[in-house]
């Protein structure tokens, strides 16, 4: 059939709405549609509903605060939430035992070492600053000294001899050098009745 003179699209168009399965297309709303404003949304709910919460029960939380606080002071053991805590041993109750409540109960070793050093500018030389330095053994109670045989001090391999062994006790072991810069190192000790040394390490510093 030839379309009536005078039809438009519009026309046609508006017979295509009254066929079901017709398809129309709708042009798209102008500017940003509300898809935009989701990820938004998104992302203000969690802290807004964090925010209420802390609001809402600000007074039970500072309860437990306190109380938590209060069961730590007197050193009680806590638990919350699945964490446990341990009951801290209290300063008096140190003095009580006998320990120093200033330091720890234990060390990783008993035997230690120690140094001192004294700044000699007699030793100075190209420019370096040369510092004496005496390292010796040292230990919680003096009588563990006595159960030790000799100890051999691994110095840095930049020493023109980085091992140096001592078996001066009334020393406390002590050996002697002189160097520019700060280093590590290790010491073998030796103790009567024991097959493998004890070793152990210090940083000798000029402070």
């Amino acid at each position: 059939m030839a379309n009536e003179p005078g039809s438009t699209d519009a026309g046609r168009r508006e017979s295509q709405k009254s066929i079901p399965g017709a398809e129309v297309q709708v042009k798209p709303p102008e500017g940003p549609g509300h898809h935009v404003w989701i990820p938004l949304y998104q992302t203000i709910a969690w802290p807004a509903v964090v925010l209420v919460f802390l609001l809402v029960f600000r007074k039970p939380l500072n309860a437990l605060l306190h109380y938590l606080a209060e069961r730590v002071r007197e050193g009680s053991s806590v638990e919350f939430a699945g964490i446990k805590m341990g009951a801290a041993t209290r300063p008096q109750e140190l003095k009580d035992a006998g320990q120093d409540p200033t330091r720890p109960a234990s060390l990783p070793n008993t035997i230690y070492m120690m140094h001192r050093t004294s700044r000699d500018p007699s030793l100075d030389r190209d420019g370096l600053q040369y510092h004496r330095i005496r390292i010796s053994l040292d230990a919680d109670t003096p009588h563990l000294l006595d159960e030790v045989e000799r100890v051999v001090y691994h110095l840095h391999p930049t020493f023109r001899n980085p091992e140096r062994q001592s078996e001066n006790r009334d020393e406390r072991f002590e050996i002697t050098t002189v160097a520019w810069g700060e280093f590590n190192m290790t010491a073998d000790v030796y103790l009567r009745d024991r097959g493998a040394p004890l070793i152990i390490e210090r940083y000798i510093n000029f402070h």
